[in-house]
């Protein structure tokens, strides 16, 4: 499972939001998940989401990774994405496949690797719901048609919801 953001700075709320996610798919699913990964956002994407909401300066890649590190250490089933990966990696889904492929190849042709990214309901809402969501995926297929998404865990936060309706295939809220 990947949490992808800027995790400027990362937070408890962050780790428990992982925790929670593994939960929920060993115990809703058949899935069995064999680790987690906290993705953080490029020096460029990050400068750029706080430019957009008029924040300061963000706290440079190598120290949010560090502090990642940091806040998951007690967690060994739980890493955090280099901040060399985190560079060469485009957006979360490009990390979250990458986790699956690397996933594949560790476990040798035996089990299948499926990679879970997580989001909130916030996202989704940003989208216009669950229909927006339909609707950018098939924008983003016809652009690249070689595109694979991760499945997707929506996660909800205190004080949101999910939007109405059931989630399209390949999301679980």
């Amino acid at each position: 499972i990947v949490l992808a953001g800027t995790f400027n700075p990362v937070h408890a709320g962050h780790v428990k939001c992982v925790q929670d996610a593994r939960a929920f798919l060993e115990a809703s699913t058949t899935y069995t998940v064999v680790a987690g990964l906290l993705s953080p956002a490029s020096d460029a994407r990050t400068s750029r989401k706080f430019k957009r909401l008029g924040k300061g300066r963000p706290m440079l890649l190598t120290t949010r990774v560090m502090a990642c590190e940091m806040a998951t250490s007690h967690l060994p089933w739980l890493g955090v994405l280099s901040a060399e990966a985190a560079e060469i990696c485009a957006s979360c889904v490009d990390s979250t496949e990458a986790v699956r492929r690397a996933a594949d190849l560790a476990l040798q042709g035996g089990a299948t690797a499926v990679a879970f990214q997580i989001t909130t309901s916030e996202s989704v809402d940003s989208y216009g719901g669950w229909d927006g969501i339909v609707q950018w995926e098939a924008e983003e297929l016809t652009k690249t048609p070689e595109r694979v998404f991760p499945k997707r865990l929506v996660m909800v936060r205190p004080g949101s919801s999910l939007p109405p309706g059931e989630p399209p295939e390949g999301w679980h809220a």
